[in-house]
């Protein structure tokens, strides 16, 4: 009788263990999901234009290159990215980053970065920092502004096909075509 109080003990404790795993399971792929379709338009390639020097207008010509991607680390943060820059059209400087968008709205946001490739003129800085972020999805596009005083100004980037960024590259190399 006492095995059998055990036994029945121990399968009630498994089953329950077992039914929370389940559900813990079922909401990180509910909030996924919930996730991707809230963010979907987020993830893709973006041209990135700074603007001209003491005004307000944006460069006509890409100066860079951004991808942004789902951050993994945690399953339950539907609202982090990862985001990778790389500057020039030969790619001579990149950085990567998480953004983080913040959870009341999904116009703005912080990214932590760091630089992966520095830029030629600044080979010895240990170059890391945050940016402000502001996304407007009925447009396509979002804007990066660095830290004041930091010499990193603002970026506005334009979501565009992979293809079409392949066709700008080859178009900006050689100009006479």
């Amino acid at each position: 009788m006492n095995s059998e109080y055990s036994i029945l003990v121990t399968i009630g404790f498994l089953t329950g263990a077992a039914a929370t795993v389940a559900v813990i399971l079922v909401q990180g792929a509910y909030r996924q999901l919930k996730g991707w379709l809230r963010y979907r338009w987020l993830r893709g390639t973006y041209q990135g234009f700074g603007y001209k020097k003491g005004t307000a207008e944006l460069s006509q010509i890409p100066q860079s290159r951004a991808t942004i991607k789902k951050g993994y680390k945690n399953i339950f943060k539907q609202n982090c990215f990862t985001i990778m820059v790389e500057h020039g059209i030969e790619c001579t400087s990149q950085w990567e980053g998480d953004l983080t968008l913040y959870a009341d709205t999904n116009n703005y946001g912080v990214v932590v970065w760091k630089y992966i490739k520095r830029p030629i003129d600044k080979k010895n800085e240990l170059l890391f920092g945050f940016k402000r972020c502001h996304l407007n999805p009925r447009e396509k596009w979002f804007y990066l502004q660095g830290e004041i005083g930091s010499g990193y100004g603002v970026e506005a980037f334009e979501q565009i096909s992979k293809k079409r960024w392949e066709k700008l590259k080859t178009e900006m190399k050689d100009p006479q075509e």
